[in-house]
């Protein structure tokens, strides 16, 4: 039978909802040529398993980590995870509009994704679907799981019929474990004297400082934990239109359609953001320290942690490492 392309239905679920840079991380297949594969997404915890024999396919414009595709002999899967919120949620529709006949659908539970899983057919072309939701953490998100196989006839239907099974029974969520308390952290003073700023952080963080010797300007990231969960700090100058570009550009991050929950407070000079994003709960502080030749020399604090990690250390970690920053 000749190929076609992908469904309508699995072309829709390939939407990048999110409108941010995929993250570095490694969510490819492992283990190549075994019986089983994984795949591991490091943005929302989740990881799977799928037979060695499907080809996993890098899509142009899919996000990394929150998009999945796969091919076999006689058809296609796809993958995609996306927060929702409730009102989202509540006109969140995608399983209805599968064009779909001759539908038996059932609850499920894959892993820790509770939603429904349907069987149908469109044309000669049998489908499987999945979606189900996990709460995600403290925040009023969802994060929700959709899976859809297509299979090109009914002989390729009993072949890989099961391998749907062993990809939603394998389901499970890496959630980020033993996470060290506060009390726990050494920390030690970081003086880039060179570029006048000292910042008292965990020894336990891992940082990635960048330079600009010209400038005298820096920026470094401390990875407090895996999935590019950071903290920044920026030490830097620009002129005045480009510092009042940063602060529109926080400004305006709520009409991005990935942020939820957007606060943005300017009081005086100092400027305050937060919101969710990507699953992390992301802040944000822009302080002025000083205008000097034309150049505003000013600090930027931010930080990008999941939910957990947001309540262990922010307020007990991050705020008194923000305060310890010495500058001259």
């Amino acid at each position: 039978m000749k190929k076609r392309g992908w469904s309508a239905a699995i072309l829709a679920m390939a939407l990048v909802i999110c409108g941010c840079t995929a993250q570095e991380q490694t969510p490819l297949p492992t283990a190549p040529g075994s019986s089983e594969q994984t795949f591991e997404s490091y943005i929302t915890q989740t990881a799977f398993s799928f037979p060695g024999d499907w080809e996993y396919q890098s899509e142009d414009g899919a996000e990394e980590g929150m998009t999945a595709w796969f091919a076999f002999n006689g058809g296609r899967c796809a993958v995609q995870f996306i927060w929702m919120n409730a009102a989202q949620k509540a006109q969140n529709v995608f399983l209805e509009q599968l064009d779909m006949d001759d539908v038996t659908e059932q609850t499920y539970q894959a892993g820790a994704y509770q939603g429904r899983r349907l069987l149908g057919r469109d044309g000669m072309y049998f489908i499987q679907a999945f979606e189900g939701e996990r709460p995600w953490y403290n925040t009023e998100l969802a994060l929700i799981m959709r899976v859809v196989a297509e299979y090109e006839d009914e002989n390729t239907f009993d072949r890989q019929s099961e391998a749907f099974d062993m990809l939603l029974k394998s389901t499970v969520v890496n959630e980020d474990a033993d996470i060290p308390a506060p009390d726990m952290l050494k920390t030690e003073v970081l003086p880039f004297t060179d570029f006048g700023l000292a910042v008292s952080a965990p020894t336990a963080w891992a940082y990635y400082p960048e330079f600009d010797m010209e400038n005298s300007s820096m920026v470094v990231d401390f990875e407090v934990a895996t999935g590019e969960c950071l903290v920044t700090v920026e030490y830097a100058g620009v002129d005045k239109a480009a510092y009042q570009a940063m602060v529109q550009s926080v400004k305006s991050l709520g009409e991005n359609a990935d942020v939820y929950d957007f606060h943005f407070d300017q009081s005086g000079q100092s400027v305050w953001a937060y919101c969710v994003r990507q699953g992390k709960i992301v802040r944000i502080r822009i302080e002025p320290l000083r205008t000097e030749n034309g150049q505003v020399r000013y600090l930027w604090l931010s930080s990008q942690l999941r939910p957990e990690i947001d309540c262990a250390y922010y307020e007990t970690v991050v705020e008194p490492m923000w305060a310890s920053i010495e500058t001259k």
